[in-house]
């Protein structure tokens, strides 16, 4: 793991993600190495001669640049954590994240976060001072081989649902966000089992459009998957009634188990532009 100290020329930046009009990423690259995410099929990331997941740059002038320009940008609202993870085991530390969180605090700027990492609980003293409106908590559920090959390093799931349902607990908007959701291979129903006290899940059907690596680990760990997958991704009816089985089956497990829900699908062949909806209230 290749650990670097680097300085940047501005932390604040515009976005059309939807969560907010500026992200900060106090970090490049992630120690976590997931196979589907969509940070690694990034410019920056493929112009970057190192592997994703084997190195984590540490913008060290993170704060004092937050200052300067919080002095003449005034955010509607910032996403953090929109190619990197905030959350990340260097975090422990740099502290730039929980630092960051307190100069968004003391400017009463509203933030989102993106994150699968149970470290986030250790920010819950600054999360519950009212201006986090909603934490974006990644989850899933594969056979553990295809975990293990797809989260390399990734949290354990055991210890994202307790992060889970502890941010719950304080009161902070917490979402947790299955994603991405893999034909053939995510199993819906332990999600909702171990969720059991949370009424708001959203669910992502998985990009085609970025995620040559997770094909990949289909080929090598699911042979049998190919030809499937292909035909979802180049044959429009099997495309749509492979997602419309789906859809009914997390519609009527959020019914089973009394719970709201968004999910969040893709057209055929069509690239994802990261649109979500912040939900009006997460009770």
């Amino acid at each position: 793991m290749q650990i670097q100290e680097t300085t940047v020329n501005r932390i604040l930046n515009p976005t059309s993600i939807n969560l907010g009009d500026y992200v900060i990423n106090p970090y490049k690259g992630c120690v976590f190495a997931c196979a589907y995410c969509y940070a690694r099929q990034t410019k920056s990331a493929q112009k970057d001669p190192r592997k994703w997941g084997d190195y984590v740059d540490v913008r060290i002038n993170a704060i004092s640049l937050l200052q300067k320009e919080l002095r003449i940008k005034r955010p509607k609202r910032v996403l953090l954590g929109s190619i990197t993870e905030c959350f990340q085991p260097i975090e422990q530390k740099y502290h730039l994240t929980s630092e960051i969180l307190h100069v968004l605090n003391t400017y009463e700027i509203p933030y989102a976060i993106l994150t699968r990492s149970p470290m986030i609980t250790d920010a819950i003293p600054l999360l519950r001072q009212g201006f986090c409106h909603a934490i974006y908590f990644t989850i899933n559920h594969y056979p553990e081989p295809f975990e293990l090959q797809v989260e390399p390093r990734g949290p354990k799931i055991t210890d994202r649902v307790q992060a889970i349902l502890s941010l719950f607990k304080a009161q902070i908007p917490v979402i947790p966000y299955c994603c991405p959701i893999l034909p053939e291979i995510t199993t819906l129903e332990p999600i909702f089992s171990t969720l059991s006290t949370i009424p708001y899940i959203e669910f992502e059907a998985v990009n085609f459009s970025s995620s040559n690596h997770i094909l990949e680990k289909i080929a090598q760990l699911y042979p049998n998957l190919v030809e499937t997958y292909t035909q979802i991704m180049y044959c429009e009816h099997t495309f749509t009634h492979t997602w419309q089985v789906i859809a009914n089956k997390i519609q009527h497990l959020t019914q089973l188990h009394k719970k709201k829900y968004e999910l969040h699908l893709h057209p055929y062949q069509a690239f994802f532009n990261n649109r979500y909806n912040l939900p009006s209230t997460v009770e």
